[in-house]
C-alpha cells in the first residue's frame, strides 16, 4: 500500500469528526444537545487530525517485527517512502516548484518526473484548500462573529500553514533530488545549561535587550525545560519552564513522533504596570516528510495544537475574573537537518501571549493573527552549540546563546 493511502484515510476521519463537531454545535445552537463550545471543537478536531496522521505513518510498522532497527529504518527510505530509480535535483523542476509551483502543487516534482510524489502534493493542497474554505468561508457566513471567528479562523490559518509547507517542500525536494536529509540531531547527555541575548525592537513592550538564561534536563522519555529572561533595568522579566513526554515513537522512522506538553510562564511587565501567568496542555507531532516524497527524507512537518489561559495582573486594580482569557493554540510548520551540524525549523505560532506578539495587518486582521518563529541549532562540537532565531511579529525578537552539555 503506497504511503498516501493511510494519511489520506486518516485525513478523511478527521474531517469527518469535523463535520460532526459543526453539526453538533449548530444543534447546540437551537438547543437541540448540549455538547462541546465552538471554541473547543477545533481543538478536540485538530487532535483527531495529529494522532490520524501519526497513527498513518507507523502503519507498516508491525510487517517484518523480527527486523533490527537498522532494517527498519532502510524499511522507511526504500519501501516505505521510495518511488523508484534515485533522481538529481535540478535548476528546471526548482525554478517550476517556485513557479507555476505556488499555483500548482508538486510542479517541480512533476517537472523531475516523479509523478507519484507530485499527486501526494496535490492531495495535500486539497486539503489545504478545503482548510481554508470552511474558515474563510464560516467566517462570512457568520457575520465575522466574535464568538465564532477565532475558531473558524485556525482552520483557515491551517490550511495556509499547510500550503506553505507543502510549497517549499516542493522547491527543497526539487533542488536536491533524492538524497535523504541527515537525521536530527539529538544532543547527547541528560543536562544542559545556556546563556545569551535576547532583543525586542519596534514593538509597544519596554523590551530592547535582555539576557536569557535556560536549561534542558532529560531523564528518558520526560524533558523539562526551564527558562528565565530579564531586561538590565528590569523593566521586564519572564519566568517559566515547558515539561513534556515523548508518548511514541515509530521504531522504523526516528523522525515521526507524538509528544504531549504542559507549560507555565510568569512575565512582569514594570513600567507599564502589569504581569501576566500563563499556563497551556498541548499536544505535538513532528512527521516525516519522506511519506510525502523521498526527496525530503528526514526533514519534517511540525504541528501543535492546544489549550490553556492567560491571567493578568494591574497594579491599580484587582484581579478579576474578566482577566482571565481562555486560549486556543496551535503552530504548525517544518525543519530539516541542513547540514550534519546543523538544524533549522521555521513555524507559525497562531498566539499572541507570547513575546513579541501578534502580527497585525491593518484593516485585515488587527487581532488573530500569531507571530513567525525561525530559529536554528549549530553544533559546534558534542558538547557546545550555539541557537539562535528570530520571531516576527508585533515587533522584531532576535536572539542567540551558547548552550554547553554538564552532562
Amino acid at each position: 500500500m503506497k504511503a498516501t493511502a493511510p494519511v489520506a484515510a486518516g485525513v478523511t476521519r478527521a474531517m469527518q469528526a469535523e463535520l460532526l463537531f459543526f453539526s453538533l454545535h449548530w444543534c447546540r445552537r437551537v438547543r437541540l444537545a448540549p455538547v462541546l463550545t465552538f471554541r473547543l471543537r477545533p481543538v478536540v478536531a485538530w487532535a483527531l487530525v495529529l494522532v490520524l496522521m501519526a497513527s498513518a505513518a507507523p502503519a507498516r510498522a508491525g510487517e517484518g517485527e523480527g527486523e533490527g532497527e537498522g532494517e527498519g529504518e532502510a524499511r522507511l527510505s526504500d519501501a516505505a517512502v521510495a518511488t523508484g530509480e534515485e533522481r538529481s535535483g535540478s535548476a528546471l523542476a526548482t525554478a517550476a516548484a517556485v513557479f507555476p509551483g505556488i499555483l500548482v502543487p508538486g510542479t517541480g516534482h512533476f517537472v523531475l518526473r516523479d509523478a507519484e510524489s507530485g499527486k501526494r502534493f496535490l492531495v495535500l493542497d486539497g486539503i489545504a484548500v478545503l482548510l481554508r474554505g470552511v474558515g474563510f468561508g464560516g467566517i462570512v457566513l457568520a457575520g465575522g462573529d466574535d464568538y465564532l471567528a477565532p475558531g473558524l479562523l485556525s482552520h483557515a490559518v491551517a490550511g495556509m500553514s499547510l500550503v506553505t509547507v507543502g510549497w517549499l517542500s516542493d522547491i527543497v525536494g526539487a533542488a536536491t533530488g533524492s538524497d535523504p536529509f541527515p537525521l536530527p540531531h539529538d544532543p547527547p547527555g541528560s543536562l544542559s545549561a545556556s546563556v545569551g541575548y535576547t532583543g525586542l525592537f519596534g514593538s509597544q513592550v519596554n523590551l530592547r535587550h535582555g539576557i536569557s538564561l535556560g536549561a534542558d534536563w532529560r531523564l528518558g522519555r520526560f524533558f523539562a525545560s526551564p527558562w528565565g529572561l530579564i531586561e538590565p533595568s528590569r523593566s521586564f522579566y519572564g519566568v517559566g519552564s515547558r515539561f513534556s513526554l515523548l508518548a511514541w515513537q515509530d521504531g522504523a522512522d526516528p523522525v515521526t513522533r507524538v509528544s504531549v506538553a504542559a507549560s507555565l510562564a510568569h512575565r512582569r511587565f514594570r513600567f507599564h504596570r502589569y504581569s501576566t501567568t500563563t499556563g497551556e496542555v498541548h499536544g505535538e507531532l513532528r512527521f516525516n516528510l519522506g511519506h510525502l516524497t523521498p526527496n525530503m527524507r528526514n526533514a519534517y512537518l511540525i504541528g501543535r495544537v492546544g489549550v490553556g489561559a492567560e491571567a493578568f495582573a494591574f497594579d491599580s486594580v484587582d484581579l478579576q475574573g474578566s482577566d482571565l482569557k481562555p486560549l486556543l493554540l496551535m503552530e504548525i510548520g517544518g525543519g530539516a537537518q541542513v547540514h550534519r551540524r546543523v538544524n533549522v525549523e521555521l513555524v507559525y505560532r497562531n498566539r499572541k501571549d507570547e513575546l513579541p506578539g501578534g502580527l497585525v495587518w491593518p484593516g485585515v486582521f488587527d487581532s488573530y493573527l500569531g507571530f513567525l518563529d525561525l530559529q536554528g541549532r549549530v553544533a559546534l562540537s558534542e558538547r557546545f552549540s550555539v541557537l539562535g532565531g528570530v520571531r516576527w511579529g508585533n515587533g522584531l525578537m532576535p536572539w542567540i546563546c551558547v548552550e554547553s552539555q554538564l552532562f
